[in-house]
């Protein structure tokens, strides 16, 4: 039942008022007498309020049922083309409708209820009241037509104009119009100056605590006195925040299985207990920063700093007015029906916007405030009164003394940038806030809907008028597409600003920690531009992922999409990645495994393992639910009686159930590599040192010519990095080189040019003479993809004529031996090469500079920390060849990906050898469970003690070596002894006992993988020798089937592609009949052609 007056029960619409075009009605009549006829119903367009009215094929009253067209919702738009009033005796007014084609009833004239009631746009201002007047060309269509560009802003303030209203005067669409929501003040917004007013004491009163506390302008010397006294206590801290964390985890309070969607409670609802906790944990973690200021006396500071952005978010979260809907909600409205609750959805949007628009500047006017305030006073406190540095020439001072008065001296200049940099990031936001509003998909879409019911309205009108401003007609009707392509639009751009933003930052930080590195890398102002470096980078992180969220979920998805990315992913569950987590991680076990049982322990002690504690259905299948079906499966089949807990017992099944064999040969590879990545650096050191001796005797041009031949040696050796010979160029030619010549400099700089003119040389060694002459095997070539689309991108690139950024970062950046040794086995020009090889020069010089400092470091410690800079630009340098190099590969992907995936006939045998390979890794596999028990234990155990040796390898490294370098006299090599025999400059000892215990370790383990090699092939032979025979009969068949698949799909592709023209290998391919194979002459040509 329908109240007779006020409101109606199901919408909440005042009874007198047109329903929303797109309101959801169910089946019910308006009230009678509540819509009077107060006009003549004639042509135009109609807003259908009652729930499925009938559409008849005919005007006649009495078939209506009979000749059913259709229903019509309430909300539908209609245009009405003709109306008819019946005799007097039916009481009813009919229109004919343009579409759906048929007859629909107005209004019943007896007890006036409306079917359709009819809706014109109103100018603002200017209300159409004439029925003539409908048929003028709308104000809207007037002013569309002189435009000549769209603009977002125009269109918002055209839209709020423009609202959809019967010709009642009564009659007003629920909800607020577009008009309000993006031009009428949201009245739940807090003004800007009621937030300045709020933050700028919580900034200016940290910046003063920091300034009165930890700098010299206040206390601060004796507040780092009072934490000193403190110093032999520092660990307690600590040690309780440890002790805590482990009973919080065995009682489950980050994760409790038994409540659903909760984190970081003790028992259901308990959030606020769970909150002091994290509190206290975390004031006893800041106890502990303050008690190390004696190591470190910028650490308060930087603590005290955090109090700024903390408070900025509480300010925040406490006058936030907007609560925003989560994502389903706001689909589920936008999806609906009730335009009155989607234009307040919009609003509420639009509202947070803008109060977070406000909020923004309010931030940046507080933090701009206390900046300019704070530098003011340090200026006048330092230079003008001259403070500050009493005392720092006190020949009794120690070095730590004065460290620490210039580091309360320059605390408030750090403070002030603190302010600083943090209004350049809510500038920076605010600079992307409007951009970053267009974002919003379901803004979007509202803006969108809004826009269709205006342009139903234009329609209707100008189809009555026939007027001939049909361009600025169909204009207005792009808009709706037009919003919506918005949001796509300034995701890319706010995407790309945030990588250009992140570059610039990144590139900032990295000039002050170079600079902090050369001048300051042993002060304790060192330190504290190191932490504030920290601080900045993670403050931009969090900033950017919590004010920017879509945007950052946009980039997520892109990236997850790259194909490089999906073969990352994909790598993830190869037996190499889990051989190399095994090695990392398998120490932990011993670790986690005790917890585990103890953690179950106190589970059963609590009784968490109830009946009443199994989820339901819906609990199960939530966001959270892997864990609570974790959970009920495990009550459902009694395993509380387990001693590990669910999650560790379901991922040990998981490890378990891995295919062992593999795995374990791999824990084997990667041992023996990092063995000799431990030991070969030093024992090339060793060499290099030797060398060093015999050339000190020699004139410098020999030395020159030495210096390149044993280069050019080294480049042909696999495991010798480019970067050790250009540091042993610059240990040997900068101070061999004579006063005459320039000295030390004019012999760096003659160096420089040496190992990068010794680069181009190796490199063209590396692929004339290796490459090339490995190219003409089949099983290398196979063993090295080069039939694989990654290979066939890269070959691509390389192939292209000119210097690129994605040819030189491949040649560049790549490992050296083998990707000039790929160069060769592709028949690649070598002159190409060359010509992409040629900036190598920017990774080389920072290398070669390393050894040249290193030669001056007793001169002065600046010459030391010089050298050290040189190694991290030579390790940034290679890293973003890295990235540039991926980039480029992606972008060749993009762009012919089609292309390059198709198989290619010139790679019949290649395809033949890797189909050939896994068929008889097919025919030939077996199990863990198949190897013999006592030789799968040898296995094992052997494949234990590799990963006890990396471990030890890894973590005991500075007690096992010695400290020989490359820059050592061969006179103080002693290979083998304890580490208290050295004697610096004297005596550098290689190896020590510790060493050659953990040597021979690993060679015993060694025998155990023979053991495992010789069962296998004496299980594999005679499988093996079945499966070969029975893939040559089929193999004619198989590369005759290959050739003609691969000329299907070159045709397929020419077909989708017109531009493309077919290469010189697919002609020689089609001149020759199918069934015959190409000949080695013709094979030949193939890879030396440039196609």
């Amino acid at each position: 039942p329908l109240p007779s007056h006020g409101s109606l029960s199901t919408g909440g619409v005042p009874c007198g008022r047109l329903p929303c075009p797109t309101a959801s009605y169910r089946n019910w009549r308006w009230p009678v007498k509540t819509t009077q006829v107060t006009m003549e119903d004639y042509p135009g367009l109609y807003c259908i309020v009652h729930q499925g009215t009938l559409v008849s094929a005919s005007a006649s009253l009495a078939q209506e049922k009979h000749e059913e067209v259709g229903r019509l919702d309430a909300g539908t738009m209609v245009e009405v083309v003709e109306v008819l009033r019946l005799p007097e005796d039916q009481k009813r007014v009919r229109a004919k409708l343009l579409e759906p084609q048929g007859w629909i009833s107005l209004v019943d004239l007896g007890d006036t209820y409306r079917w359709a009631q009819r809706v014109q746009l109103e100018p603002e201002g200017n209300r159409l009241r004439s029925p003539k007047a409908v048929g003028n060309r709308s104000v809207a269509a007037n002013a569309l037509a002189s435009r000549k560009t769209v603009d977002l802003d125009e269109d918002y303030a055209r839209l709020g104009k423009m609202s959809l209203t019967s010709s009642d005067e009564n009659l007003q669409p629920p909800g607020p119009s577009l008009k309000d929501v993006f031009e009428q003040k949201h009245e739940r917004s807090l003004p800007m100056l009621l937030y300045i007013v709020l933050l700028l004491p919580i900034f200016g009163g940290v910046s003063l605590l920091q300034l009165v506390v930890w700098s010299g302008m206040g206390f601060g010397a004796e507040a780092l006195d009072l934490l000193d006294e403190g110093y032999d206590y520092k660990m307690f801290p600590l040690a309780l925040v440890t002790v805590t964390v482990l009973i919080l985890y065995l009682l489950d309070f980050f994760w409790p299985p038994h409540l659903t969607r909760q984190h970081l409670v003790l028992w259901d609802g308990g959030k606020s207990a769970g909150r002091v906790i994290i509190v206290i944990l975390f004031a006893l973690v800041l106890l502990a920063g303050f008690l190390r200021a004696k190591d470190t006396p910028s650490l308060p500071m930087m603590f005290t700093m955090l109090l700024t952005p903390a408070g900025m978010v509480v300010v925040y979260k406490a006058t936030r007015r907007y609560e925003p809907l989560d994502a389903c909600e706001s689909e589920r409205i936008f999806k609906g029906k009730d335009v009155g609750l989607k234009m307040k959805l919009l609003k509420n949007i639009v509202g947070e916007e803008e109060d977070f628009k406000r909020f923004c500047i309010a931030v940046f006017v507080s933090f701009a405030v206390v900046f300019a305030i704070v530098l003011i006073l340090w200026v006048i406190w330092a230079f003008v009164s001259e403070r500050g540095l009493e005392g720092v020439d006190d020949p009794s001072l120690t070095a730590e003394g004065r460290d620490r008065i210039y580091m309360l001296w320059v605390t408030p200049l750090a403070v002030a940038i603190c302010n600083f940099v943090f209004a350049l990031f809510a500038l920076v936001r605010i600079y992307m806030q409007r951009g970053y509003s267009e974002t919003d998909e379901v803004r979007q879409k509202l803006v969108a809907e809004g826009l269709k019911m205006t342009q139903d309205v234009l329609d209707h009108r100008v189809k009555i008028a026939r007027s001939k401003s049909m361009d600025a007609v169909e204009k207005e009707l792009t808009l709706r597409s037009h919003y919506v392509k918005e949001s796509a639009k300034h995701m890319k751009q706010l995407s790309m600003a945030i990588r250009a933003v992140g570059c610039v930052f990144m590139l900032t930080l990295g000039v002050l920690y170079a600079g902090v590195q050369l001048f300051y890398a042993d002060s304790g102002i060192a330190n504290m531009v190191m932490m504030l470096l920290g601080i900045f980078f993670f403050i931009f992180v969090g900033l950017v992922f919590v004010s920017l969220k879509r945007v950052v979920l946009a980039m997520g998805q892109w990236i997850s999409e790259l194909p490089i990315w999906k073969s990352v992913i994909g790598v993830k569950d190869s037996p190499a990645v889990r051989a190399m987590i095994l090695i990392c991680f398998l120490p932990l076990a011993v670790v986690i495994m005790p917890l585990s049982i103890v953690n179950q322990g106190v589970r059963r002690l609590r009784g968490i393992y109830s009946e009443s504690m199994e989820p339901t259905d819906s609990t199960r299948t939530d966001a959270s639910g892997d864990q609570s079906e974790m959970m009920f499966h495990m009550v459902k089949a009694g395993q509380q009686d387990f001693c590990l807990t669910p999650r560790v017992r379901v991922g040990l099944r998981k490890v378990v159930a891995w295919d062992w064999l593999p795995i374990i040969h791999w824990i084997y590879i990667l041992a023996a590599v990092y063995l000799c990545y431990s030991i070969c650096p030093l024992l090339l050191n060793v060499v290099l040192s030797y060398l060093g001796d015999i050339f000190e005797a020699l004139d410098f041009p020999i030395i020159l010519v030495l210096t390149f031949i044993v280069g050019i040696v080294a480049f042909l050796l696999p495991p010798v990095p480019g970067m050790t010979v250009y540091i042993f160029g610059g240990l040997i030619v900068s101070d061999a080189c004579p006063e005459s010549m320039g000295g030390f400099w004019a012999g760096a700089v003659i160096n420089i040019a040496l190992c990068w003119f010794l680069k181009l040389a190796a490199c063209a060694v590396q692929q004339k003479f290796i490459g090339e002459m490995l190219g003409g095997s089949l099983w290398v070539r196979q063993t090295v993809g080069v039939h694989k689309t990654a290979i066939r991108c890269i070959e691509s690139i390389l192939r292209r004529p000119g210097l690129s950024v994605g040819k030189a970062a491949i040649l560049c950046g790549g490992p050296d031996w083998p990707t000039s040794v790929l160069a060769g086995v592709l028949h690649l020009s070598l002159f190409q090469c060359e010509l992409g090889t040629i900036p190598i020069i920017g990774f080389v010089a920072p290398c070669a500079l390393t050894g040249s400092f290193y030669l001056r470091q007793n001169i002065s410690s600046v010459w030391q920390r010089s050298a050290n800079l040189m190694i991290v630009v030579s390790v940034m340098v290679n890293m973003i060849l890295w990235g540039l190099a991926a980039w480029a590969i992606q972008g060749e992907l993009e762009q012919r990906g089609d292309e390059l995936t198709l198989p290619l006939a010139k790679n019949v045998d290649l395809e033949w050898l890797e189909y050939r390979t896994k068929q008889l890794k097919a025919a030939t596999h077996f199990s863990w469970e198949d190897v013999s028990c006592v030789v799968r234990i040898i296995y094992l155990m052997g494949a234990i003690l590799e990963v006890v040796v990396v471990q030890l390898l890894y973590w005991f490294s500075s007690t096992l070596f010695g400290s020989f370098a490359v820059d050592d006299k061969i006179s103080c090599l002693k290979w083998y002894g304890t580490l208290e025999e050295e004697v610096p400059g004297e005596v550098c000892v290689v190896f020590t006992p510790s060493a050659a215990a953990v040597l021979v370790l690993y060679f015993l383990s060694f025998p155990m993988y023979l053991v495992y090699s010789v069962w296998r092939m004496a299980r594999l032979r005679l499988p093996l020798q079945k499966a070969s025979e029975e893939l040559k009969k089929t193999e004619a068949s198989w590369k005759t089937e290959f050739i003609r698949s691969a000329k299907e799909a070159r045709e397929v592709f020419l077909q989708n592609h017109p531009s493309k023209t077919p290469s010189k290998t697919t002609s020689i391919i089609e001149s020759k009949a199918i069934g015959e194979m190409p000949t080695v002459t013709e094979m030949a040509t193939w890879e030396t052609s440039p196609e």
